[in-house]
């Protein structure tokens, strides 16, 4: 006699068959990674978010590209050197800093995140 574990085993294996043999399971394990992917992405800008605050520079300075750009909120545009002087500096510093909602676009080896933005700075006297 079957137990239900061994029907619910023996229907996943028979889902896999079906979708092995209509070639759907590529497609399937494929939108499975892809979500790992956006998890990791989701993951890795909180990561970055914390870092800014904490000013690890060294976590900055390995995850952004040489060609990074940062835009502020005021349209002021830095390269990766101004960005990360100004942390090292203290001319640019945050009492707090989080990113919330965050979408992730994928277009081939390339990722867009976008996502609603929380700082809180100290102001330069």
């Amino acid at each position: 006699m079957k137990t239900l574990l061994n029907d619910r085993h023996d229907r996943v294996l028979s889902l896999l068959v079906i979708l092995c043999l209509l070639g759907l399971l590529g497609p399937l394990s494929k939108a499975l990674a892809e979500k790992d992917d956006l998890d990791d992405l989701k993951r890795i800008e909180r990561e970055l978010a914390a870092a800014v605050l904490h000013v690890d520079l060294a976590i900055l300075e390995r995850t952004y590209a040489d060609d990074f750009r940062f835009t502020h909120s005021t349209g002021n545009v830095q390269t990766k050197a101004e960005w990360l002087r100004d942390l090292r500096s203290g001319e640019t510093s945050y009492t707090a800093r989080s990113i919330d909602s965050i979408e992730v676009e994928l277009h081939d080896d390339v990722a867009i995140t976008t996502g609603a933005f929380m700082r809180a700075s100290i102001p330069l006297t």
